[in-house]
């Protein structure tokens, strides 16, 4: 294919014709973001886990912390092949926002769980810490695919 200006340049139908299919993409794209219900209770229950595993004593914090990692790997795996969408990446702003503070959940949780663990406190505060973050995980991770959802069906050439 040749790449001068004027061998590769489009009428204003084609770009229009163009910028058409680009919304119709998008669109599609965003019908096919849908989430089982499953889906944030699951991840939650890792993510419990996760945080849990940095109170527990011992070598057991290790396994625990593995079980948790492999088991959202699994679960992130196991929906992109079904729904062929990867949701771990922001389309938007607002998305990258939501993303963003799930993972700020995370690691301030997962701090507080180190934090027990460190103190004379009793491992089983950090089930504070952990339903936090396991409540949390599943209303962001809502809040998460509906805007995601919003931001793959819009198109910059769309009206507003």
């Amino acid at each position: 294919m040749e790449n001068d200006g004027a061998a590769s340049a489009l009428t204003p139908d084609e770009a229009r014709e163009a910028l058409r299919d680009l919304d119709s993409d998008g669109a599609a794209l965003a019908e096919r973001v849908v989430t089982p219900p499953w889906y944030h209770p699951v991840v939650a229950l890792f993510v419990v886990i996760f945080v849990v595993s940095t109170a527990i004593p011992g070598p057991a914090s290790l396994i625990v912390l593995a079980i948790a990692v492999v088991g959202l790997v699994l679960v992130t795996i196991a929906y992109q092949r079904r729904y062929g969408v990867a949701t771990s990446r922001p389309a938007g702003p607002r998305s990258r926002r939501i993303l963003s503070a799930m993972i700020t959940v995370m690691v301030v949780c997962m701090l507080s769980g180190l934090a027990i663990k460190f103190t004379e406190v009793s491992p089983w505060w950090s089930l504070i810490p952990a339903v936090v973050a396991g409540a949390l995980t599943v209303v962001l991770g809502r809040a998460y695919d509906a805007r995601l959802r919003g931001e793959l069906g819009q198109n910059g050439s769309a009206p507003a």
